[in-house]
């Protein structure tokens, strides 16, 4: 039928949309936390504390990017954030292994 498979194209696109909507968020909000890191890279660990207490209360404001900004982890090491060389924009969020410990 060709009601059927326009719906199925439709679908399909929709599909597609979605998972382009989905990699560009987590995209930006790779590139916030590199920002992130790098402000607070030389702060007192106290005042850092403070200021990421301070930003998980505001993530509400931000309700488009609060899913991606969530799974990214605030504390991790942010060269888990850095640029690929290759110019690649594809970044896959940190897993738990890559969060190291300075001491």
């Amino acid at each position: 039928m060709e009601e059927a498979r326009l719906v199925d194209d439709l679908s399909q696109r929709l599909s597609e949309l979605e998972h382009k909507v989905q990699t560009f968020r987590h995209e930006v909000a790779a590139d916030f936390l590199r920002y992130y890191h790098d402000l607070l890279r030389d702060i007192h660990p106290d005042v850092a504390s403070s200021i990421r207490q301070s930003l998980a209360k505001s993530l509400p404001n931000y309700p488009d990017l609060t899913s991606a900004l969530t799974s990214l982890d605030l504390e991790a090491d942010s060269r888990a954030f850095a640029r690929p060389g290759s110019g690649q924009r594809h970044l896959s969020p940190p897993t738990a292994a890559s969060t190291t410990s300075g001491s």
